[in-house]
């Protein structure tokens, strides 16, 4: 995942001089789908698996109570008949979940330098699509899991949604946990008075001024990058063309007298850069809020059209709107 985070606020206005803002567009990667039940928890991408990863048979929200300490769950899928686990530990765990009673299968015996995803399986021709550029380690009604290596990764995530097979990755993170959602906290109560400020502050946003921005973001109207007219006609995080993307969000921070920079990042074999902006408000400069959008975008061929205007060119310009206000 790219993540382009544009932290501004400036001096001069009311909200500006009360706190900090933080806007992150994330440029997510060509993950499309969502076969998983539930998803897991935030953590680094770096975090390993355990030796060996297998899958589980029990029924339940909520994993068996009774694995391993050093067995890791990672997803759960429900098939039409039956609830699995995809878990990893170490060697002897299996063992000691067959032991106990539940129905355990090993996947692969050794995880290392290995990438997993689930696949949709109700696609046309989804094991057969997926065994052309990975290894079907399981398949079921409703899902494939497959693994690839990090060479190899790139080719599954774009031969797979290119043909209607939606992919979702597995990463080595725990589960999340059921939620119980706090209905007060989730839905708070409105402010009985409107605050004028920010009446004031949305009498300022404009449907032209959003449209223009989604239509340069999305290649319909051309943008002006390095003093060169370009159009955006994909964002798709490995095409070349994310890079004028990038650098026309970046010029827009600046023509804003935001300072801005650069930020390299690395997962796996990929590499690629975060948009980094940043003003501080004059009072409780500690308090630092997020907005978040992803600037890249995906299609069926996006080395060539992707232009994602709602998947993320609007959320992209409400960020860049929010910094101007």
């Amino acid at each position: 995942m790219l993540t382009t985070n544009s932290r501004f606020l400036r001096s001069g206005r009311h909200w500006r001089r009360l706190l900090s803002v933080t806007l992150i567009i994330a440029l997510i990667a060509p993950m499309l789908g969502s076969p998983t039940t539930r998803g897991q928890d935030e953590a680094p991408l770096d975090v390993p698996f355990g030796p060996v990863l297998f899958l589980v048979t029990a029924g339940g929200e909520a994993p068996p109570a009774d694995l391993p300490p050093t067995t890791t769950v990672h997803a759960r899928l429900e098939e039409p008949d039956q609830v699995l686990w995809i878990a990893s530990g170490a060697t002897g765990d299996p063992d000691t979940v067959a032991a106990a009673g539940l129905p355990v299968a090993v996947l692969d015996d050794d995880t290392t330098g290995d990438v997993y995803y689930l696949a949709d399986a109700t696609a046309p021709d989804a094991a057969a699509i997926a065994a052309t550029v990975a290894t079907v380690l399981w398949s079921g009604a409703s899902h494939l899991v497959v693994a690839t290596t990090l060479d190899g990764e790139l080719a599954l995530v774009e031969t797979l949604p290119a043909q209607g097979v939606a992919l979702t990755l597995i990463a080595p993170l725990p589960l999340a946990p059921p939620g119980v959602v706090d209905a007060a906290a989730a839905f708070p109560t409105p402010a009985a008075v409107a605050d004028p400020a920010i009446a004031t502050l949305l009498a300022q946003v404009t449907t032209a001024e959003l449209q223009d921005l989604v239509n340069k973001l999305s290649g319909q109207t051309p943008v002006t990058v390095g003093g060169a007219q370009v159009t955006l006609n994909t964002r798709y995080t490995f095409a070349s063309r994310i890079r004028d993307a990038e650098q026309f969000v970046y010029e827009y921070y600046q023509s804003l007298g935001i300072p801005v920079q650069y930020a390299n990042w690395t997962y796996g074999n990929y590499s690629g850069r975060n948009v980094v902006a940043e003003v501080r408000g004059s009072s409780q400069p500690e308090r630092v809020f997020i907005v978040g959008g992803h600037l890249d975008s995906i299609s069926n061929v996006p080395y060539s059209n992707a232009p994602g205007a709602d998947d993320n060119a609007t959320g992209t310009a409400a960020t860049m709107v929010l910094a101007r206000l």
